[in-house]
C-alpha cells in the first residue's frame, strides 16, 4: 500500500503510472489534511501538528503489518508531512536514513532557529522508529555516533546502482562527438553529484593541480550535476588561481 498526501494531487497520476503493473492503482491510497503545513511558516503550527495525527490515524486505519517512512526530512518549505509515534506504536515502523549531514555541518545548513527547531524535531521522531534502513555503512555509522542508536536497530539497504547497469553503460559508450560538445577532448576524470561545499570541490581541484604536467596534459578533470552559477564562479576561481 502506498499512503498518498492530498496535498500534492498533481503527483498521484505520476505515482500512478510509475507503479503501474507493481501494485493495484487501489493499493494507492490518499489521505487530507488542512493546510499550509510548512514548517517554515510558523502560523501554520497547529495544521501541521494536527496533519501529523491525521495521517498517523490514517495509517493505523489500514491494518498494515509494517510502516515504512522514506523520507522523513521533510516538510521545512513544503507541504510534506512526516512523523514518527505521534499515536504510538501500533506497528513497527521502520525510517529509511540517508544520512545526518545537517547534524553534522550545522553552520550551513541550520542557520536560523526555525530551521534548528525542525532538523530537532525530525530527530526526535527518528529516534522513535524501531528499525532504520540505512543507505550507507556511513549512514548506520553517523546513526550509532551521533545519536546513540544500537546497531541491531540499523539495518543497511545500500542504494548504488547495480551492476548490470553500469555493464549496459559500458557497453553501450558516449560518441566521442558528444563529449566533444562538452569540451571534454581527452580521458576524464569524473566527479558527479551535487556541488555543497561538504562535497570538498576545491580540495579537489588542488588535489588535480598538484598531479604531474604530464599526467594533467593527458587528463581532465570533469564536474558533473547540477551546480549553481555561484558555485560555478567559485570553482572556476580556484581553478585560475
Amino acid at each position: 500500500i502506498l499512503a498518498f498526501n492530498g496535498l500534492f494531487p498533481d503527483s498521484l497520476d505520476a505515482i500512478g503510472e510509475e507503479f503501474s503493473g507493481l501494485i493495484p492503482r487501489d493499493c494507492i491510497r490518499v489521505w487530507y489534511s488542512a493546510y499550509p503545513t510548512i514548517y517554515g511558516n510558523a502560523n501554520a503550527d497547529w495544521k501541521r501538528q494536527s496533519a501529523e495525527l491525521i495521517r498517523e490515524a490514517f495509517l493505523i486505519n489500514q491494518s498494515p503489518d509494517v510502516v515504512i517512512v522514506s523520507s522523513l526530512f521533510e516538510g521545512i518549505n513544503n507541504n510534506v508531512v512526516s512523523s514518527v509515534g505521534r499515536l504510538g506504536l501500533s506497528c513497527p515502523t521502520a525510517v529509511i536514513l540517508y544520512d545526518l549531514i545537517p547534524q553534522l555541518y550545522p553552520e550551513q545548513y541550520l542557520e536560523n532557529q526555525r530551521a534548528r527547531d525542525w532538523y530537532s524535531e525530525k530527530l526526535g521522531y527518528l529516534r522513535q522508529a524501531d528499525m532504520l534502513l540505512a543507505i550507507s555503512e556511513s549512514s548506520k555509522s553517523e546513526a550509532m555516533q551521533h545519536l546513540g542508536i544500537p546497531a541491531g536497530q540499523i539495518a543497511t539497504i545500500l542504494a548504488a546502482i547495480e551492476m548490470d547497469l553500469i555493464e549496459t553503460a559500458l557497453a553501450d559508450p558516449i560518441a566521442p562527438s558528444a563529449l566533444r560538445a562538452l569540451g571534454i577532448e581527452r580521458p576524464f576524470i569524473l566527479y558527479s553529484g551535487a556541488s555543497d561545499p561538504r562535497k570538498n570541490h576545491l580540495a579537489l581541484i588542488s588535489a588535480y593541480q598538484a598531479l604531474p604536467l604530464a599526467l594533467r596534459q593527458g587528463h581532465q578533470l570533469v564536474l558533473a550535476g547540477g551546480m549553481p552559477v555561484d558555485h560555478q564562479h567559485a570553482f572556476r576561481r580556484h581553478a585560475r588561481s
